[in-house]
């Protein structure tokens, strides 16, 4: 007799599927806006331009398998339910969309899967205009005018961050789905599902890791060269005019003019020539952050394209022999229960946006039984070891509360052990949520 709740690993699908769709766009976010002429066409510039754009198209090669990871366990897991449900809806749950992943129920996330790698906008190029009186002093030194935009790469860093700090927000820690799946369940997939889910988390953490790096890169440059490119532009600001007057003395002063003129221009250059290797060497030091990421990048790479095998999208449907089995065993416990297997019906539950935390849907349940006659009961047989607070009871809850019924979960007598969580929603919902604890189910 299968004594897992299947609604467990339903809560755990939809989770994982919801957080592909927003993993997936956030990626497609932090690959659309500003980026070109960033780091400048200078050889500083250019040359830094090609490691942050090396750095960034490895990470969109991880960053969509790990989201298509995601998804893909989505639906494992919720074939892994299908293996413990014993409703008479397991058949239909049991189908396949056009990819061979399992159906999903009308009203919840279907999940995005990415078909392919997200290019990151390069950030080669530069437009900034050369500052005038530029020529009075580019001679002097070997260096370009640094013509890379610090406003834009400091816009890509903040995107970068953006889609760490996402990743991190979805996937760092088990939600309380999760924690509800392997609080006291014995199940013979959950090794295995547990082993996937832990190196799905792995994946997300070097994707952050990779966001965080190059984020860190392209703000310390792009602040770097911003105030290089200012300080810069000041000095020949004061040179400019001064090297005009000077050199526009009449005799008997326009020799010496001259070599007032040569003096601070020699001066403004040397100015300049060690501030464009400051930003060579600054420029040097943030490229340890680009090679952390493209170093963390390869080796996730290996990781998730082998988690890709592990959980692939398409995943093997549950032997019907074992359906029609966990169908028998689930009605001969709702004949005990004194169910009428005759007389099921759909209700549907609707949401609003912000009534919880899954937002604006409707879904369909159906309870084992209802009464909106004289008795005004809603009843659902669990016949587990432990009974959790999965979305399925608090739909029907909800439906229940709406419509002024009771709700009774008909449990197994001296086995069933009612989880935290379900406490608290029994105890919040005295004289409408009850506990039947009276017969043996098993």
């Amino acid at each position: 007799m299968t004594d897992v709740d299947p609604d467990l690993f339903y809560d755990v699908a939809r989770v994982y599927r919801e957080n592909s769709e927003e993993m997936a766009s956030a990626i497609w976010s932090a690959s659309i806006g500003r980026s070109k002429d960033g780091s400048g066409d200078d050889r500083i510039g250019s040359d830094w331009g090609k490691e942050f754009d090396s750095g960034a198209d490895e990470l969109g090669q991880i960053a969509f398998r790990t989201s298509n990871v995601i998804m893909n366990l989505g639906g494992l897991l919720r074939q892994n339910g299908i293996n413990h449900d014993t409703t008479e809806s397991a058949s239909d749950l049991n189908q396949r969309d056009s990819h061979g992943a399992p159906v999903v129920p009308p009203g919840e996330a279907s999940g995005t899967f990415m078909n392919s790698g997200i290019q990151f906008g390069s950030v080669s190029g530069g437009s900034k205009p050369i500052p005038e009186y530029w020529t009075m002093v580019s001679f002097r030194f070997d260096g370009d005018w640094p013509n890379g935009n610090g406003d834009t790469l400091t816009e890509v860093a903040d995107r970068l961050k953006a889609l760490g700090n996402k990743v991190v927000e979805l996937n760092d820690q088990p939600s309380g789905e999760e924690f509800n799946l392997l609080d006291g369940i014995e199940a013979a997939e959950l090794e295995t599902v547990t082993a996937r889910l832990g190196e799905a988390r792995n994946c997300s953490t070097s994707v952050a890791a990779v966001c965080g790096d190059l984020g860190r890169a392209a703000s310390d440059h792009g602040t770097y060269l911003k105030q290089t490119q200012t300080t810069i532009t000041a000095i020949l600001d004061h040179l400019g005019p001064i090297v005009l007057i000077n050199m526009s003395l009449p005799e008997p002063a326009t020799e010496s003019g001259m070599a007032v003129a040569e003096a601070f221009m020699e001066e403004a250059g040397r100015e300049i020539d060690q501030l464009l290797k400051n930003l060579k060497t600054s420029a040097d030091e943030t490229k340890a952050y680009i090679d952390a990421a493209k170093a963390e990048a390869n080796e996730a790479l290996v990781a998730v394209k082998k988690l890709l095998d592990l959980v692939p999208r398409n995943v093997a449907p549950t032997a019907a022999s074992r359906v029609n089995d966990n169908r028998r065993k689930g009605s001969r416990a709702e004949r005990i229960a004194g169910i009428d297997q005759t007389k099921k019906t759909n209700i549907k539950v609707s949401y609003e946006d912000g009534e919880d935390k899954l937002g604006a849907r409707t879904v369909v349940r159906i309870p084992d039984e209802l009464d909106e006659g004289p008795r005004k009961q809603l009843r659902e047989v669990k016949n587990v070891k432990v009974l959790h607070a999965t979305q399925q009871l608090r739909d029907m809850l909800k439906y229940a509360k709406e419509r002024g019924l009771t709700m009774v979960i008909v449990v197994d007598r001296g086995r069933t052990k009612v989880g935290g969580e379900m406490q608290k929603l029994i105890d919040q919902n005295e004289g409408t949520l009850s506990i039947d604890d009276t017969m043996n189910l098993s």
